[in-house]
C-alpha cells in the first residue's frame, strides 16, 4: 500500500493524471504481454521491456521488487545509479536498461502502471558468472616418490556453481589402485579432489582440471605430476658381434626421474664422446625415457671389449654392460660366406630330430649380431646360441619365406671331396638377408648323407612292418 501511494504521489508530481484535467482514457490500461525474465553474463547489458495497452494519461514506473527502490517513472530516472536508464519506442512499449551488469543487480524487477488499483508485472534478472579457479584451493605442479599417494585439488567459483572433471593428456586413462592391488581405469573423473594411490612412473605426466557451468568459456588448469625413481637401464642386446670395417650400433634404453645424466665408457675407462670414431646420440621418448645410442664407425679389432652405458640422477645411478666381439667372416671365390663355429654352435650340435621339413630349430640364448657383407648394407643378422640341445621349433614357424633362397649346410670342402671341412660352417650367400631366430623363417637344407640313410632306412622298415601287419 505504501509503495502504491508513493508511486502515485511521484507520478502526480511529475506529470498529468486522468483526474487533474489531463486526457481521460476511455479504457483502463492493461499489459499486452508478459514481462520476461532476463539472463546476462557478468559485465553485459540487460534490458527489460514492458508493453502496456491503452496507457492514456497514466504513467509507467520501474521498481526493484526485493528492495522497493524506485528505479524510474515514465521518462524520468529516480535512482542515483548511473548505469540505469529508460526509453520507449512508442506510447505502449517501455524499456529499463542496466549497463555493465554486476552481481548485486541480480534480483526481481517490477513494471507498474499507476492505476487505482495499481497493476504490475514482475520479472527476474539472472546474472551468470563464468567459472574462475580459486588459487588457494587449487593444486599446482608437484613431485612425489614412486609408490606414494597423490592428492590433487581443484575448486572454482562462478554462478551457477561450476562442476569439476579431470582428464589426462593425450586421452590416457587415469589409473585408480585399491588397497588390494586392483586397478580401475577411467578416461574422465568427476569431482574436485583426485586421489591417486601407489603412483608409479606410468602415472607421471600432465593432468587437466576442467571447470564448467554452462557459461562460456570453460576453463582448465594443467597440473604436472612428477614421480621420482632410481634410474633403470634396458639393453636389447648384451652380446654383439660383427665383422671388421662395419658400423656398429649399441643401444640402451634409460628410465629415470629426475632426468639422469648418461654417458658411455669402454672397459671401465674414460667417457666416450662423439668424434671421428664414435657418434653418441640421445633420443627423448617421454618425461622419463631416453634412448642412448653409440655408433662405432669402421669397427676395428681394438674396438672389441666391454662397453657400459651409465645413468645417474639425484636418487641413484646404474650401469649396464654390452660385450662387443669380432665375427670371423671368410668369403669364398663363389661369393658365399663361411662363419667359423667360434661364432656360434654348429648345426652338428643339434640332434637330427630337431629338424622338421629341413628347417633349423628356433633357439634362445645369447645373441650375436652379424652384418651383411654384401656392401655392408647395415643389415643385422642375429644368431642365437641354443641354451639346451634337442629343442623343438613350432611347426607354424617353419614354412615362412619358403620361396627364398635356402642357405645350405656344407660338410665338404670347396674341392668337392668327401673330406669334412676344418670349419664346421653354415654357408650363406653374401646377399641373403635372414634372421635365424624363427622370426624371418630362414630355412636351411641339411645335406648329411648319414642322416638321409637313417631316415630312408627307418621309412623302409616302417613300410615292411605295415605290410606284415596287413598280412596277419
Amino acid at each position: 500500500m505504501f509503495q502504491a501511494l508513493l508511486f502515485l504521489f511521484i507520478a502526480m508530481a511529475i506529470g498529468s493524471h486522468p483526474s487533474d484535467g489531463g486526457a481521460v482514457a476511455e479504457f483502463q490500461p492493461e499489459f499486452a504481454q508478459s514481462l520476461e525474465n532476463v539472463t546476462v553474463s557478468l559485465g553485459r547489458d540487460a534490458t527489460f521491456t514492458c508493453v502496456v495497452k491503452d496507457l492514456g494519461g497514466y504513467r509507467v514506473g520501474w521498481v526493484r521488487a526485493d528492495s522497493k527502490a524506485i528505479q524510474a517513472i515514465h521518462t524520468h530516472v529516480i535512482t542515483h545509479n548511473p548505469r540505469v536508464s529508460v526509453s520507449h519506442t512508442d506510447h505502449s512499449t517501455w524499456h529499463l536498461h542496466i549497463k555493465g551488469v554486476r552481481e548485486e543487480d541480480r534480483g526481481s524487477f517490477m513494471c507498474q502502471v499507476n492505476t487505482d488499483p495499481m497493476i504490475s508485472q514482475i520479472s527476474f534478472l539472472e546474472v551468470v558468472i563464468p567459472p574462475d579457479f580459486i588459487p588457494e584451493e587449487t593444486s599446482g605442479d608437484l613431485m612425489v616418490p614412486e609408490g606414494s599417494t597423490v592428492k590433487l585439488t581443484c575448486n572454482a567459483k562462478g554462478h551457477p556453481t561450476p562442476s569439476i572433471i579431470w582428464k589426462r593428456e593425450n586421452n590416457q586413462n587415469i589409473t585408480f589402485k585399491s588397497t588390494t592391488g586392483a586397478k580401475t581405469y577411467l578416461s574422465v573423473y568427476e569431482g574436485s579432489i583426485l586421489k591417486l594411490q601407489k603412483v608409479s612412473r606410468a602415472d607421471m605426466g600432465p593432468y587437466f582440471c576442467i571447470a564448467s557451468n554452462g557459461v562460456p568459456p570453460s576453463i582448465s588448469k594443467r597440473i604436472i605430476v612428477s614421480v621420482q625413481f632410481h634410474p633403470v637401464i634396458h639393453v636389447p642386446n648384451q652380446l654383439v658381434g660383427a665383422p671388421l670395417n662395419t658400423d656398429i650400433v649399441l643401444e640402451c634404453n634409460v628410465e629415470a626421474f629426475p632426468r639422469s645424466i648418461h654417458f658411455w665408457i669402454k672397459d671401465s675407462g674414460g667417457m666416450i664422446i662423439s668424434g671421428d670414431r664414435y657418434e653418441v646420440q640421445e633420443t627423448t621418448k617421454s618425461m622419463f625415457e631416453v634412448k642412448m645410442v653409440l655408433i662405432i664407425k669402421k669397427f676395428q679389432p681394438t674396438d672389441t671389449g666391454k662397453y657400459s652405458c651409465v645413468a645417474k640422477n639425484s636418487i641413484g645411478d646404474v650401469e649396464s654392460l654390452i660385450k662387443l666381439h669380432e665375427l670371423k667372416v671368410l668369403e669364398e671365390s663363389s661369393g658365399r660366406i663361411r662363419i667359423p663355429n667360434s661364432a656360434y654352435e654348429s648345426i652338428d650340435d643339434y640332434d637330427s630330430s630337431n629338424f622338421i621339413d629341413g628347417n633349423i630349430p628356433e633357439t634362445r640364448g645369447e645373441s650375436d649380431t652379424f652384418l651383411s657383407t654384401s656392401g655392408f648394407r647395415n643389415t643385422t643378422r642375429v644368431f642365437d646360441r641354443p641354451s639346451t640341445p634337442n629343442r623343438q621349433q613350432p611347426r607354424s614357424n617353419m614354412n615362412n619365406n619358403s620361396n627364398n633362397r635356402k642357405p645350405t649346410h656344407h660338410h665338404s670342402s670347396t674341392s668337392g671331396s668327401n673330406e669334412k671341412h676344418p670349419y664346421n660352417t653354415v654357408v650363406l650367400r653374401s646377399d641373403d638377408i635372414i634372421r635365424i631366430d624363427g622370426a624371418s623363417g630362414g630355412n636351411f637344407q641339411i645335406e648329411q648323407s648319414t642322416f638321409r640313410i637313417l631316415f630312408l632306412g627307418t621309412l623302409f622298415l616302417a613300410i615292411i612292418n605295415y605290410q606284415n601287419i596287413n598280412t596277419y
